[in-house]
């Protein structure tokens, strides 16, 4: 009978026991979890503001997807059952206690402060674990008014995640419009890079290495601007127009190949070949878009986006390839010199390989407005009658040393 307790024991009473030994342990913090606490505004801003700043911090670290990041309510309801007090929590102590409680690997802290009519937003990604800053960022607003603080405080965020700031439209850190330099060029030097993909389409592959010499390539996709000056000199044929596309500063769209060349020949420049085009978007590493790997609507103008047209040209300063050039993921598919064969990476020279000596389609690059993220990758590849156009067609020049 003895036996058959101590049997009963083990079986029955022992398990209950260890599980509320572990239910009592503290909760396990999950690495990759962050919180953001409130901002600390002092008497710069009202409360509301300063919540609405907080939560503006919260939404831009969501959208970067670096982090899985608790939101307010569920924040304030952890805490509320932990029975901590989260006004006063200023100290780095308390900052991290308050880290603990909700279980998370990572906390963002943050104040804003003002000097005379400057603004000041800074902020700080602390390890819950080791107490360590492991970022900081932080910028200046002079005169700024509430809107400003707001896409500069988007700004920080930003910069605190190791991205490149946004442009910003009311007076922040960044002018609306970049100053847009027509006919801008950037050097891409000599030298060998991947092209194609693996994970592409067929017509992608095989990847493989090429060497170019050095050329020059527009910084911009040619304006409507520059292509009217072309056809006021009486050298091109006026393009095909769309409402809503005719801003000075957007890409020309609406024109085929033949006159996509002949502009750049009356330029005193030519079109790029395919393989010049996919350097100077990837440069040498083989990365996937021009700024590396992701993609959201501060790098690019496609569909996803849904502004349903072209943006003027140097839009999305952090979408910049390697070397520099704009847009060249989005905005419009730009012709380039190439005639298209699926099958050419197969037996293509890896020096300054050229295309096709002949074909019906041309290729174009580098995806539009209206397309998904597949179609903006730099090395994908596409095909378009050479006679043909659209809202979406577009190019830039090149040009020999």
């Amino acid at each position: 009978m003895k036996r058959f307790l101590i049997v009963l024991f083990c079986l029955l009473i022992l398990p209950a026991i260890i599980q509320v030994g572990a239910d009592e342990q503290p909760q396990k913090r999950v690495m990759n979890f962050l919180a953001v606490m409130n901002l600390n505004c002092g008497t710069v801003l009202n409360k509301e503001n300063c919540t609405a700043l907080t939560d503006i911090v919260i939404e831009e670290l969501v959208k970067l997807k670096k982090y899985t990041v608790i939101d307010r309510a569920n924040r304030d309801k952890i805490l509320s059952e932990a029975g901590f007090q989260q006004t006063g929590c200023v100290d780095e102590s308390c900052t991290i206690e308050m880290g603990r409680q909700l279980g998370v690997g990572k906390i963002v802290v943050g104040a804003i402060t003002k000097i005379g009519e400057t603004y000041l937003v800074s902020l700080q990604l602390l390890n819950v674990e080791t107490a360590a800053v492991e970022a900081a960022a932080r910028e200046k607003c002079e005169q700024c008014k509430i809107d400003s603080l707001i896409e500069v405080v988007t700004n920080v965020a930003r910069k605190l995640m190791g991205e490149e700031p946004v442009p910003t439209t009311s007076g922040g850190a960044q002018p609306q419009t970049p100053t847009v330099k027509p006919g801008e060029m950037v050097r891409v030097p000599a030298g060998e890079f991947i092209m194609g993909s693996d994970s592409g389409e067929a017509d992608e592959k095989p990847v493989h290495r090429v060497y170019l010499d050095e050329f020059f390539i527009d910084k911009y996709e040619v304006t409507n601007e520059q292509y009217q000056q072309c056809v006021s000199a009486g050298s091109c044929i006026a393009n095909y127009k769309y409402d809503g596309f005719t801003d000075p500063q957007q890409p020309v769209v609406g024109v085929d190949w033949n006159q996509a060349d002949t502009y750049c020949r009356w330029a005193g420049k030519r079109l790029p070949t395919e393989a010049e085009w996919e350097k100077a978007a990837r440069g040498t590493d083989g990365r996937t878009y021009p700024w590396g790997e992701g993609i959201d609507c501060s790098r690019a103008n496609y569909g996803d986006c849904k502004h349903g047209k072209t943006k003027p040209v140097g839009s999305y300063p952090s979408g910049a390839s390697p070397y520099g050039a704009m847009d060249m993921a989005g905005n419009v598919w730009e012709w380039v010199a190439d005639w298209y064969d699926k099958n050419y990476y197969k037996n293509s020279p890896n020096r300054n390989p050229t295309g096709p000596g002949s074909g019906s389609s041309r290729v174009i690059r580098g995806g539009g407005w209206r397309y998904d993220s597949l179609g903006l990758r730099s090395s994908d590849r596409y095909r378009s009658n050479p006679g043909s156009w659209g809202s979406d067609d577009g190019f830039r020049c090149a040009r020999t040393p």
